[in-house]
């Protein structure tokens, strides 16, 4: 098209070389809408690229952790985040993939519930997953509402047989696994490392279930094996190929601690980028929503 456009103003183009008021007016025109084909051309394309990022499936990732102190190996099924979305009826698109991956356990790090939206969604799938052992800390959306509500919340979770975690830690003693569950804090820590470090009790594996990722040094100073998080959703958008998440809460721009398995030093904290779609009603990019398995084999 722009070949043909080109040829037929040809003439024109000659006469235009040489001062023809008539052909300067019709150059004009044939370059405004070129650019208007090439501006409506990037818009076509920019939009297709938009829509071919929203979240389309729930990615699974899985982790290996070799640890001395676990009795045998232990699958850990990691979701977070759900933001009291929905998955389909009873919430099958989660409930299908859990049962497929077998895990052994289940944990919570946070804002399965959503202080702005209806909490059906999220019991609903706590009540479609209670064959499994369940573990739960609040995240901050929780910590939002009020005290009589958060309240009625937890009791109602643990009607349901979850294990819910305040500041206490459950051990796993057929596993070799010890789970223990931080309040959920805000921008900075509120206690010290040694003060978490007293959450547990034994010397088995030990997972810390604590909601925002963003105090690493912190964690690296907690006498643990495992830290689990989730909160920053992956960064929310993410740049195509390499992953890299845009923004994530207390962090910033490009942040390190939004997603995966991240080694501290003398432990490791492991960032799931959780299932909610949509922050705010801004969608996800080219980071679908994830449940995370951690495999923990006896070294």
């Amino acid at each position: 098209m722009l070949l043909k456009t080109l040829a037929a103003s040809a003439p024109c183009l000659m006469r235009w070389m040489t001062d023809d008021a008539a052909c300067h007016i019709m150059v004009q025109k044939i370059i405004i809408n070129m650019n208007k084909k090439i501006i409506t051309a990037c818009m076509t394309a920019a939009g297709a690229a938009a829509a071919a990022g929203l979240p389309f499936r729930i990615d699974e990732t899985f982790y290996r952790i070799a640890a001395p102190e676990i009795k045998h190996q232990t699958r850990i099924c990691v979701l977070s985040d759900l933001h009291s979305s929905t998955f389909g009826k009873n919430q099958k698109h989660i409930v299908e993939r859990v049962h497929r991956a077998r895990p052994d356990l289940i944990v919570m790090p946070g804002d399965i519930i959503d202080d702005k939206k209806d909490s059906g969604p999220a019991f609903e799938l706590v009540s479609e997953l209670g064959d499994y052992p369940l573990f739960y800390v609040e995240g901050n959306h929780e910590r939002r509402m009020t005290d009589d509500v958060r309240i009625r919340q937890k009791q109602k979770l643990k009607d349901l047989g979850v294990h819910v975690l305040e500041d206490n830690s459950v051990i796993i003693e057929t596993s070799g696994i010890e789970i223990a569950g931080l309040h959920s804090m805000h921008h900075q820590p509120d206690c010290t490392p040694d003060r978490a470090s007293q959450l547990f009790s034994s010397r088995w594996f030990r997972i810390l279930l604590s909601h925002r990722p963003w105090y690493p040094e912190f964690y690296s100073k907690v006498d643990c094996d495992l830290i689990i998080s989730g909160h920053a959703h992956g960064g929310q958008w993410r740049i195509p190929f390499i992953n890299q998440g845009i923004y994530a809460p207390q962090e910033g721009l490009f942040p390190k601690f939004a997603q995966g398995l991240i080694d501290l030093g003398p432990n490791s904290i492991l960032i799931s980028r959780g299932l909610n779609r949509r922050k705010y009603f801004i969608p996800r990019l080219y980071n679908n929503p994830e449940i995370c398995y951690i495999d923990i084999i006896k070294n």
